[in-house]
């Protein structure tokens, strides 16, 4: 979602439905359609897996933070730390 080219950096913002987050209160699956819902958000998951090895492959560093995280200040400057320090 955000490159940081010179340090090849690249952060992906995860929703915490779309992508999954584990153990996440909003990552709960609906009740309904449920065959529709299993299948597009493993798929989700599992595309943003490929895309991490491809991007990591190609020399990137991935850092990814989710939805549920960016209402913490205090997620939010570990991440910035975590980029600064690459």
């Amino acid at each position: 979602d955000l490159v940081f080219p010179g340090r090849r950096i690249a952060l992906f913002v995860h929703g915490c439905f779309w992508h999954q987050h584990p153990s996440c209160p909003a990552a709960s699956r609906p009740r309904s359609r449920t065959d529709y819902w299993s299948q597009k958000l493993d798929g989700n998951v599992a595309r943003d897996e490929r895309q991490r090895l491809a991007l990591e492959a190609a020399g990137w560093k991935v850092l990814a933070i989710w939805e549920c995280e960016t209402r913490s200040q205090a997620a939010l400057e570990s991440l910035a730390d975590r980029i600064r320090s690459i």
